[in-house]
């Protein structure tokens, strides 16, 4: 016995086109390719999903290796920074130690040739 259970999208053809078996489905030319073109665009739906996230992936994984290599550059080059400002300081405070420690001999010097001549 034919049927007209297609559904609203199946064209008048396509729904006297199934017959129901009681374990099968038959279906005839028409309803069989309406069948198969929504199938193969289910497939290739899925399969084109499918590639999006590999390629995502694959991108996500380029951008994070470049990512990790700035992030390195980064560090060394502030690590540099760092050490040039810290070995500035030492010489500002070397420079600083070795003028009090000038001055104080100095005035130390004048204070004991004030004291000799008196």
């Amino acid at each position: 016995m034919w049927l007209g259970t297609g559904g609203p999208s199946m064209g008048s053809d396509a729904r006297q086109s199934v017959q129901l078996g009681l374990t099968k489905t038959f279906l005839r030319k028409e309803a069989h390719d309406m069948l198969e073109g929504r199938r193969s665009r289910r497939f290739l739906a899925a399969a084109r999903t499918m590639q999006s996230f590999v390629r995502a992936a694959k991108f996500r994984r380029t951008f994070l290796a470049k990512k990790w290599a700035i992030n390195l550059l980064q560090r060394v080059y502030r690590g540099h920074l760092g050490r040039q400002k810290a070995n500035m300081i030492r010489r500002v405070s070397a420079a600083i130690t070795v003028q009090t420690a000038f001055r104080m001999h100095y005035t130390r010097c004048v204070i004991i040739d004030y004291q000799r001549e008196d």
